[in-house]
């Protein structure tokens, strides 16, 4: 199961307005239930080379836990479906390909393999940063 994930959310209006800027895409790993009180997620990256074709983050440290308050970060499910190699010369295996009606514009380019490789560096510090944040953030609940 796929979600456009929201990467913060806050109740100001200026942050609203660039909210549509702030997310990724993440796989469900573990639905929501109410033991764990959680979702369990990984960040996807895309294949150089396809418009629609993603790939789980291959850090292991990207694997993330939203809690039920943070639920709201997860905006809409993206269909997808996992492709078997055989569509076509060069078809990935081990990927996902999202629905191109469902994908946010920004998503839908072709990246060249320095491209994708700059995003796993910017999601990889993007983790870091938020994972600090939650910290603070349980700290002072």
């Amino acid at each position: 199961m796929i979600w456009w994930r929201y990467l913060k959310i806050t109740m100001s209006k200026v942050v609203l307005l660039l909210l549509l800027l702030l997310y990724d895409m993440v796989e469900v790993l573990e639905n929501y239930n109410e033991q764990s009180g959680a979702v369990v997620v990984v960040a996807l990256v895309k294949v150089a080379g396809f418009k629609t074709v993603f790939r789980r983050h291959p850090e292991p440290n990207m694997i993330r836990i939203i809690p039920r308050e943070q639920l709201l970060r997860l905006s809409h499910q993206v269909p997808s479906y996992l492709p078997t190699g055989q569509e076509g010369p060069n078809a990935p295996k081990g990927c996902l390909e999202l629905d191109p009606a469902a994908t946010p514009l920004e998503l839908l380019k072709v990246l060249t393999e320095a491209q994708v490789k700059e995003m796993e560096v910017t999601t990889n510090l993007e983790g870091s940063e938020e994972r600090e944040q939650w910290k603070l953030e349980s700290r002072s609940s």
